[in-house]
């Protein structure tokens, strides 16, 4: 190929070398905060900027945490392996450069004692298969010079016991990605947003916020300044986000704030999909139209082609392993990452532009059904999950059909709609009716309206995915739908803080009586006397279940100046260190608590725990709130509770039975209750219909699972 006379329009590249964001001009930079110090008011607010805005372009967890850190992706995911690595066996999976050179460090620099090495050959994954739950994993999400993208997150194990590392430069931003199945995530400016050099970014789940501060102190080899952000004290609340172990360029913050508000401007991570989507579609139409091109590499066993090299005149030439004569080896190519390769760039102009130019990485996806080419990319991406797309488009086949069964925000439509699905609002139906229309639908969006019993389940012959906008799942049969190979997904973080919001104001309610006395106000009493309350600041508050939700509602106590307490079994103590919480036992939280607040799933273990037995051990004249499941209640025992006086009062969201027309609680004194409306803020249900579509989009279209309350059971 003769190198192209032709400039490209925009000649502004980042380190990466990618393309700066369209109308970058170096005048963006101005207001740079140079010449002053990052550990300034001004410094350490710009930095704060960055991180805020990294952390909601990327909807990560509330409970996750985000810093820049330095040395690039490689320094963020050397400092991972350096401060975490030691105390569990470590399965590395590399299938080039980047991801072997992990398994360099853990064998010959840090001198692991068990490192299993699972390697496939250039343009090839190894089985993913092998990683153990028991031990620490480590990955590269996408390959720097072959485009070999792991297919999805559903075999990492929800309940592992070691931690995962994933090296995502740009693919953060660039494709969908499961934070419940990551504890450590790296990446780099220079990459997707086109940003400039010598910065990396580390996410560290709370798993992994806990490793470091255990791990860090103890491990045996030396640990260079810049990677302890335990002892440098950047893990404690809030510090990550705005102060850096090492001197940051603000130069270069400036630039990625820039990149982050023009990534927000076009519509936030959808838009930055959106466009990658379209650079990809430019090139599926090139790569179809032209012989002398091709495709490298397919996944061992798998019918699904996964990677991103081209192969044709004068570079990387087919599987078979053959060289043209005179042209550079296939081993120097993949090691410089010389083949071409394509970026489906976000800050690239939209459409064909220039190809030759623009080749750089991408991949070819052969679809299960029948034999049809669709060619893709992302910035280093490379490679969705084979599209099991069967749509109907002008000629084409039919479209998937999506029925949005409870109310949900008209932005769930919209979504399933942009994405090419067929979606079908039916709410308020019966058992039967749906029964009678299930079979059509390949996916349902359900909140808490809708029963999918296994009856519903059995007879919905096309039923792919559920997806639950909101966080139980409780309502819907999983056993069932695993059995029929249905894929059931909820939006664990969505309704995050509104649900905790609530439970907070539950208790003060409950604490001054505020809706016995607005109620007698309005009747034209003035009862001072009967409406008498008691203070928060200084109370002990219970936090049963002090996950996500729990969290909130710990926080905002100690913001009230209360004594929070907690109970989780899972709840490690560095995170109640962090959140602020002192960790007891179940009975001595009844013992202490004046009011409790519960934050739990239903499930066997929870149902009914709210009984005679645990309120015979809580405090005479604790007051209680449940914003989480009625199932979790026996409610005679609560009223007897409540009728005897031992519960002062109940502040209740949920029932055993819902809708809850007629109840037990209803007319007490000493009950505030609500419809469950806990996760009922616009804020929050706009979140929620927009990740259901998302996710159902995602998985019907690339096989993407994110939030799987069943994936280790469903192929």
């Amino acid at each position: 190929m003769e190198k192209p006379a032709r400039k490209p329009l925009c000649p502004n590249f980042s380190s990466g070398p990618c393309a700066k964001r369209p109308g970058w001009t170096v005048d963006v930079l101005k207001d740079a905060l140079v010449g002053r110090s990052h550990r300034s008011k001004e410094g350490k607010a710009r930095l704060q900027e960055c991180s805020d805005r990294m952390k909601k372009m990327l909807e990560l967890p509330d409970d996750y945490r985000i810093g820049i850190v330095a040395g690039s992706d490689t320094g963020a995911v050397e400092l991972a392996m350096w401060t975490m690595l030691g105390p569990r066996p470590v399965d590395i999976f590399g299938w080039e450069s980047f991801g072997k050179g992990w398994m360099t460090d853990a064998v010959k620099f840090l001198k692991l004692p068990q490192v299993n090495e699972y390697k496939a050959d250039y343009g090839k994954l190894p089985d993913l298969r092998l990683a153990d739950r028991t031990h620490d994993i480590i990955f590269t999400l996408n390959g720097t010079t072959s485009g070999v993208k792991v297919p999805n997150f559903d075999w990492i194990a929800a309940d592992r016991e070691g931690i995962t590392i994933c090296d995502a430069t740009s693919g953060v931003y660039a494709m969908p990605m499961d934070f419940t199945k990551l504890d450590v995530v790296t990446f780099s400016w220079q990459k997707v947003l086109g940003g400039e050099a010598a910065h990396g970014v580390i996410i560290l789940s709370p798993r992994a916020v806990a490793r470091m501060q255990e791990n860090e102190p103890k491990v045996p080899w030396p640990l260079p300044k810049t990677f302890r952000l335990a002892a440098e004290g950047k893990l404690k609340p809030g510090e990550l986000e705005y102060s850096t172990v090492n001197t940051p360029s603000m130069l270069c913050v400036e630039d990625a704030i820039d990149a982050l508000k023009w990534a927000e401007s076009i519509g936030g991570l959808q838009g930055l999909y959106k466009r990658s989507n379209a650079n990809l579609a430019a090139f599926e139409k090139w790569v179809e139209k032209t012989d002398w091109i091709d495709f490298l590499g397919r996944v061992e066993g798998d019918p699904v082609e996964h990677v991103g090299l081209l192969q044709g005149e004068g570079r990387l030439v087919p599987e078979a392993g053959r060289r043209r004569e005179g042209r550079r080896s296939e081993e120097d190519l993949r090691a410089a990452g010389q083949g071409r390769r394509g970026k489906g760039h976000q800050c690239l102009r939209q459409g064909a532009g220039r190809l030759p130019r623009l080749v750089r990485r991408h991949r070819r996806v052969v679809r299960h059904r029948g034999a049809d080419r669709v060619a893709g990319l992302g910035p280093r991406d490379r490679g969705r999950r084979v599209q099991e797309v069967v749509r109907k488009s002008p000629g084409g086949s039919e479209m998937f059909k999506v029925l949005i069964a409870d109310k949900a925000d008209k932005l769930c439509e919209t979504v399933l709609r942009d994405k090419g699905l067929e979606p079908v609002v039916k709410t308020g139906m019966t058992p039967a009716e749906l029964k009678a229309c299930i079979g059509e639908y390949d996916a349902i969006i359900v909140r808490s309206a809708t029963t999918l019993t296994r009856e519903l389940v059995e007879a919905a012959t096309n039923l792919k995915a559920v997806a639950r906008a909101g966080s139980g799942v409780d309502n819907i049969d999983v056993p069932a739908c695993s059995e029929k190979g249905v894929l059931v997904m909820n939006t664990p973080f969505g309704n995050t803080v509104s649900t905790g919001e609530h439970a907070v104001a539950m208790m003060m309610a409950l604490a001054r009586h505020i809706p016995q006395a607005h109620a007698s106000t309005h009747a034209g009493k003035w009862e001072k006397k009967k409406f008498e309350g008691v203070e928060l600041t200084g109370k002990t508050l219970g936090v049963i279940g002090c996950g996500n939700i729990g969290a909130v509602v710990a926080d905002r106590g100690l913001g009230l100046k209360m004594i929070v307490i907690a109970f989780d079994p899972v709840l490690t103590p560095a995170r109640a260190k962090e959140i602020g919480v002192k960790q007891v036992t179940l009975d001595e939280l009844y013992a202490a608590a004046d009011f409790i607040t519960y934050h739990v799933a239903m499930n066997p273990a929870t149902k009914g725990m709210l009984n005679a037995e645990a309120i015979a051990k809580m405090k005479k004249g604790v007051r209680i709130i449940n914003c989480a499941r009625g199932g979790i209640m026996v409610e005679a025992d609560v009223k007897a509770g409540l009728d005897s006086g031992h519960i002062a009062g109940l502040a209740c969201d949920v029932y055993v039975t819902e809708p809850a027309t007629e109840h037990m609680f209803f007319g007490m004194e000493n009950v505030v209750a609500t419809p469950h409306i806990a996760a009922s803020t616009k804020d929050a249900q706009v979140t929620v219909a927009r990740q259901a579509a998302e996710q159902i989009a995602d998985y019907l279209l690339n096989k993407i699972r994110k939030h799987a309350v069943n994936g280790d059971k469903v192929a």
